[in-house]
């Protein structure tokens, strides 16, 4: 915010410094050049914040830059507390991708059901959605039905292609 700051701060002197400039000269000949002088001077000082970008490394010096003052909160102080941080901050963001998932998985399942089954669905939720071999789907339905429970999970276990055995019908509404 301090570079926001000076480069306004920057760009007023050099504004009044050309007005001022502009207020002193005498004659009108020598006007047109000041002013022409004077403009360029406040484009480049427009232009300046814009500079960094064409350079080749900019966009690594600005992750670098934002990576430090996310890190600069958290550190603890002992060299290693940013690397606690990052780890941290990572599992975070796995485990926030994991949920996401589940959930995109689940609402996908549920959107292929046909109408007549999507209706005695209650909740469908996924857990490990992005690895299959560990996925358990479990499905909540309003019925007690047995055979439209079985029509429910043979159709989960089709979508999602996994055993019958990951995937889980309960009924909580008909018992």
């Amino acid at each position: 915010m301090t570079m926001l700051g000076e480069w306004i701060k920057q760009l007023i002197m050099i504004v009044m410094v050309s007005i001022i400039a502009d207020m002193l000269l005498p004659t009108k000949s020598m006007q047109k050049y000041v002013r022409a002088v004077l403009g360029v001077a406040i484009i480049a000082a427009m232009i300046q914040p814009l500079t960094p970008f064409f350079r080749q490394d900019w966009a690594d010096k600005m992750a670098n830059a934002a990576s430090t003052e996310l890190m600069k909160d958290t550190s603890v102080g002992n060299g290693t507390g940013s690397d606690i941080s990052l780890a941290g901050y990572q599992h975070e963001l796995v485990t926030e991708q994991q949920s996401e998932t589940n959930v995109m998985v689940a609402d996908a399942v549920l959107e292929s059901l046909p109408q007549a089954l999507r209706a005695h669905v209650t909740q469908l939720s996924v857990t490990h959605g992005d690895t299959p071999p560990e996925l358990q789907a479990t499905v909540d339905v309003d019925t007690a039905d047995a055979d439209v429970c079985s029509q429910i999970q043979q159709f989960v276990v089709r979508t999602l292609q996994v055993p019958s055995d990951q995937v889980v019908v309960r009924q909580n509404g008909g018992d």
